[in-house]
């Protein structure tokens, strides 16, 4: 459906969008966007160097060969947006601070959710006794560090069980964009992230991923409008682990039924409460 570059690591990158300003791409889960080791070749920024051509000259000049508009956790896989030149990645990042970009992430959660919908409005801040591993955020207590507003709509795709226990697929809208925003919403809410090792306080190490992706990313760009959608991973036909038993939306429909039209027009609520 997408064409993929076909690279001699083991790692092939699905092209999304390509053209002279912008290279979107599906990231692989477990790898890292960029890295200032030259060693480290298990970069996306590594991976895309045979797609840094003569008409972005630009590149040469770069530290990382693209630039970085918004970035992705090393686990979370799916659509991620390159610069490929400096205005063109400007004009994006200025969208992105206008908070004009529309993200659409799906998930696979530990436990059924309730709602069909559900509004988070947790503060994320920097959790102090991670701060020099700078791996693990948190929302409340003396120790978290700088805390800022950061709001998640979250609509429930299906229901069923995970490796036989209850989980739930969700689509989840960033209405902001902290680190570790949809995992530390998640976590709150009783309802970790299948694979997260970090909020699960290391104790899901069963799959071989996090079950985090993101499925669409719709940038207004008035000289070139950007609406891509990348295939939903976590299917029972990619993980068998996954056995979905009731659907309660679907995104490939259209009109006031599409998962995403729902989770856009649904009116948020700040009304969550953190589990304990």
């Amino acid at each position: 459906m997408f064409p993929v570059i076909e690279l001699s690591s083991c790692q092939n990158i699905v092209i999304l969008h390509e053209s002279s300003d912008y290279l979107i791409v599906d990231k692989p889960p477990d790898l890292l966007i960029n890295s200032d080791d030259k060693n480290n070749l298990n970069t996306l920024q590594h991976l895309l160097m045979p797609k840094i051509s003569q008409k972005c000259k630009e590149s040469e000049y770069l530290k990382h060969g693209f630039h970085f508009i918004h970035r992705l956790d090393f686990s979370t896989s799916g659509v991620i947006c390159l610069g490929r030149n400096k205005h063109a990645s400007a004009v994006a990042g200025k969208l992105f601070e206008a908070r004009l970009v529309n993200k659409y992430y799906v998930a696979i959660v530990r436990g059924h959710l309730i709602d069909e919908f559900t509004s988070v409005d947790f503060v994320v801040g920097y959790d102090e006794n991670c701060i020099n591993t700078n791996k693990r955020m948190c929302s409340e207590g003396k120790n978290c560090l700088n805390p800022k507003k950061a709001q998640t709509k979250i609509l429930v795709l299906e229901k069923g069980l995970f490796d036989g226990d209850p989980a739930t697929k969700i689509l989840l809208k960033p209405l902001t964009g902290r680190r570790h925003q949809l995992r530390v919403h998640c976590h709150l809410l009783g309802h970790t992230i299948v694979g997260d090792y970090t909020y699960s306080d290391r104790t899901d190490i069963r799959p071989n991923r996090m079950f985090l992706h993101s499925l669409r990313l719709i940038l207004p760009i008035e000289s070139e409008p950007i609406d891509v959608c990348s295939i939903d991973p976590f299917t029972n036909a990619n993980f068998k682990e996954w056995l979905p038993e009731c659907v309660v939306n679907q995104m490939d429909t259209t009109g006031v039924e599409s998962a995403f039209y729902k989770i856009d027009n649904f009116i948020f609520k700040t009304s969550s409460k953190i589990k304990k």
